[in-house]
C-alpha cells in the first residue's frame, strides 16, 4: 500500500505522495484529462462557505490551468499560457474581465476602478509614469472627465468632459478647443 499522508524529517508534508518536495506536496495519481487538484478552505461542512484552489488538467493542453473558485463559482482562471481570467475560465488574452457573456459569446470586459490617479498605461516601459508615453486619468479637471494624458511632457491631450464635449489639447501649443 501506498502511504496518503507523509510529513517527512525536513518538514515537508505530502499528501497523496510519500516523496513531498515543497513544504506541502498534493498529488492525484489521476492522470486523465479533466482531474482536479483541490484544496478546500471553508467555515462549514456542506460547502456552502468555502474557497478553492484547483489546479484543473483541462479537457486538453489549451484548458490546462489554476483556478480559484468561491462558493462554487470560478472567480480567477490562469491558463498554462499566461492568460488570466476574472469572471471567466477561458481568458483569450493575457487579462480578460467579464461580468457577463453576450449573444456572440464575447464578454463584456467591465472593469471598476476607484481611484483619481492614473488608470492605464499605454507603453513599453514599466508602470512608472515617467517612463511611459501615454496614460488614461479620471477627474483630471472635474468628475466625469476622461482625459489621454502624455507623461513624457507632462501635460493632457485629450479631454472628454462629462457632458460629451472633446477638447484637443497642445497641438503645436494651442487649445484647439471642442470639438463639434
Amino acid at each position: 500500500t501506498s502511504d496518503i499522508f507523509v510529513v517527512r524529517g525536513d518538514g515537508n508534508v505530502g499528501i497523496g505522495t510519500a516523496s513531498p518536495d515543497t513544504l506541502l506536496h498534493i498529488y492525484n495519481p489521476d492522470t486523465n484529462w479533466g482531474a482536479y487538484s483541490v484544496i478546500t478552505l471553508g467555515t462549514d461542512v456542506e460547502g456552502t462557505n468555502q474557497a478553492q484552489l484547483k489546479y484543473y488538467r483541462g479537457a486538453n493542453t489549451t484548458t490546462e490551468s489554476f483556478q480559484l473558485s468561491v462558493r462554487g463559482t470560478t472567480a480567477l482562471t490562469a491558463l498554462y499560457n499566461g492568460n488570466v481570467g476574472i469572471g471567466t475560465d477561458s481568458p483569450q488574452s493575457k487579462l480578460e474581465v467579464a461580468t457577463s457573456t453576450n449573444v456572440n459569446n464575447y464578454s463584456d470586459g467591465a472593469v471598476q476602478v476607484v481611484s483619481n490617479s492614473p488608470i492605464a498605461f499605454v507603453g513599453a516601459s514599466n508602470l512608472n509614469p515617467s517612463l511611459n508615453r501615454w496614460g488614461f486619468k479620471l477627474r483630471e479637471v472635474a468628475d466625469g472627465d476622461f482625459n489621454i494624458h502624455d507623461y513624457r511632457q507632462s501635460t493632457t491631450r485629450m479631454r472628454i468632459d462629462s457632458s460629451g464635449n472633446v477638447q484637443i489639447l497642445g497641438i503645436g501649443n494651442k487649445n484647439k478647443g471642442n470639438l463639434q
